[in-house]
């Protein structure tokens, strides 16, 4: 999947080695055919691929929550300015700098916040290498993630395109339950087992409002609903 500068979706792509999630990166490059070359690299292994403006020296806060990862050319503008250097250090998520060759002795500092490969070097590497630290920080955050939809397993605050969404406690199980296994269809019983104590009368429909409270929460002010009714089984994540 590919997006263009302003994160509009292009087409859908496989999960990349990250279970059923699709990973976003945000790729800075120098060129345009550099980023177009790298981009269809990166979208064939299934990543999506949010583009930022060439030549800017400053970094979108926006497009930065958006990623999951970053993929910075060493050349680019933005390695010259001490602030944004000091806002990457600082950044939760992976950053992987594609340099000329390995950086000097004077930039140990760089090598010990950044995961720094060659830039001519083979594109199975810089796939290896994104996979293995998206991995890492998916097991260490304990955040469940689906497309731009995110759950902290631990705080159970919920969040879609970084706004945090006003979920009561039962939408919050259902989702959690959800995101545990997108794509699945949960029935109504197990999403019943799952977040009710006692035993549910499955014909007073209660599950179907807190589905719908859900909905409503997830689709506010988005433009792609997240849940399906699979009619007589249940409901899944997209």
């Amino acid at each position: 999947m590919v997006q263009g500068n302003d994160g509009s979706d292009g087409k859908k792509g496989a999960a990349a080695g990250t279970g059923n999630v699709i990973p976003r990166l945000l790729l800075v490059g120098v060129n345009a055919e550099q980023s177009v070359l790298l981009r269809y690299v990166l979208e064939a292994a299934g990543f999506t691929v949010i583009l930022a403006p060439l030549g800017r020296a400053t970094l979108d806060l926006r497009l930065i929550e958006r990623a999951d990862a970053i993929v910075i050319d060493a050349r680019a503008a933005i390695m010259r300015q001490p602030d944004q250097l000091e806002l990457l250090r600082h950044l939760s998520r992976p950053v992987v700098l594609l340099a000329d060759a390995l950086l000097s002795s004077e930039d140990e500092q760089m090598q010990q916040h950044f995961s720094i490969l060659p830039r001519a070097g083979p594109p199975a590497e810089l796939i290896a290498t994104l996979r293995a630290m998206l991995r890492t920080r998916g097991q260490s955050a304990g955040i469940l993630r689906c497309r731009d939809l995110e759950f902290d397993l631990v705080s159970w605050r919920a969040f879609r395109a970084g706004r945090e969404l006003a979920l009561r406690p039962i939408e919050r199980c259902l989702l959690r339950l959800l995101l545990s296994d997108p794509h699945r269809v949960f029935t109504r019983e197990q999403l019943a087992q799952a977040c009710w104590r006692r035993n549910l009368d499955l014909s007073s429909r209660i599950i179907d409002i807190h589905i719908a409270h859900l909905r409503r929460a997830l689709n506010h002010d988005a433009d792609e609903p997240l849940i399906r009714t699979v009619r007589g089984l249940g409901y899944a994540l997209i």
